[in-house]
């Protein structure tokens, strides 16, 4: 009788799991992102004449950018010496991650040539130079890579997500949030205070460029930047909140973290922080009565369109009232400061309004 010969394969697990990938990831982009704003907050307090490569928010900054990139190529790497698939070598958004990350690098060379040849800038002119956009935005890039990736992971993990999984989406919401909103310091309300005439920020290196502070030239930089953020914050919370059916926190997770990183750059203007609480506060209670079924439910539009309304508007009302009380007081009129926080719901209503529009508009 021949012996029959028994073959058994063994099928080697992979170092890099796909839930380290994502979790390694969003660790590092929190990293790299803290090092953009403590590199902010560096230079804003003393001075561009100290640009340098070696210095130690630098070391933060790109530590963070190596970081965040690392785990997609080790995970592809893998995936090539495992035989996968072209299609399976990497999870759906880890080619985004490291396109951003390559741009990236790429960015920062161009950078380091564009001093070369035309100097340092300064002020307001540092957030909106070529070469810094290039860095700002391929790390949103890379950001969006990490969102689409949490998604896809959260989805695969459950009908509903697991815990881990819906904050991994939440806080890479907060950091693409911020990122979009990087190149607007200069125009935000919690880092340049023009309704108190620059009780704060007129005394930040950064901020020493802006020659009137009381005129209406600063009135208007103020409302718009009130305006702009409103819309970028009620879109930010409120689609996702549609698309992806967040559970509660995820608001909070948004507006908190944009808000806690806005204070790593500008430190004196933690007296804001709690108008951000209030506002996370009131877009909760409203999402939790939503998923509860008021206004149609989760379905629906309208409780899509109040959070769209009343997480901006709360916020900037309680931006005014901590002035008032804590920070030098309102120098804009009554009907300035008490119309800017309504406009600012109103566009982030109409934003939202456009990406989530009545039932009717859907219908065909």
């Amino acid at each position: 009788m021949a012996a029959t010969e028994i073959v058994t394969t063994r099928v080697r697990t992979r170092i890099v799991s796909e839930s380290v990938l994502l979790f390694a990831t969003v660790a590092a982009y929190a990293v790299w992102q803290l090092g953009g704003q403590i590199d902010t907050w560096y230079h804003g307090h003393y001075g561009f004449e100290i640009e340098s490569f070696v210095t130690w928010p630098h070391a933060l900054l790109y530590a963070g950018w190596v970081a965040s990139t690392t785990p997609a190529v080790l995970y592809l790497i893998e995936s090539r010496a495992l035989g996968a698939p072209r299609d399976a070598l990497l999870p759906p958004g880890y080619a985004l991650v490291i396109l951003g990350g390559a741009v990236f690098g790429i960015g920062g060379v161009l950078d380091l040539a564009w001093h070369n040849a035309f100097g340092f800038e300064v002020g307001h002119e540092a957030l909106v130079s070529p070469t810094h956009l290039v860095l700002i935005y391929s790390s949103g890039v890379g950001v969006t890579g990490l969102l689409w990736a949490a998604v896809a992971w959260r989805r695969r993990a459950g009908a509903v997500g697991t815990l881990a999984g819906n904050a991994a989406v939440a806080l890479s919401l907060g950091l693409l949030l911020k990122v979009t909103l990087f190149a607007f310091l200069y125009s935000l309300p919690f880092s340049t205070d023009y309704a108190s005439e620059g009780t704060i920020a007129r005394n930040l290196f950064g901020f020493a460029g802006i020659g009137a502070w009381a005129d209406m030239t600063a009135q208007v930089a103020g409302t718009t930047g009130m305006i702009l953020y409103g819309i970028l914050l009620a879109l930010f919370v409120t689609v996702p909140l549609r698309r992806l059916r967040l559970p509660a926190g995820a608001i909070a997770t948004i507006v908190l973290w944009t808000a806690a990183l806005m204070w790593v750059a500008t430190p004196e203007f933690w007296i804001y922080l709690p108008a951000a609480v209030a506002a996370a506060l009131v877009g909760e209670t409203l999402w939790m009565l939503v998923r509860r079924g008021a206004w149609g439910g989760s379905d629906g539009r309208v409780g899509y369109w109040l959070i769209a309304f009343a997480v901006p508007a709360t916020q900037l009302y309680a931006y005014f009232a901590l002035m008032a009380a804590f920070s030098g007081g309102i120098s804009w009129s009554t009907a300035l400061w008490t119309g800017a926080p309504l406009l600012a719901g109103i566009y982030g209503l109409i934003a939202t309004a456009f990406a989530i529009p009545p039932r009717f508009a859907e219908e065909s």
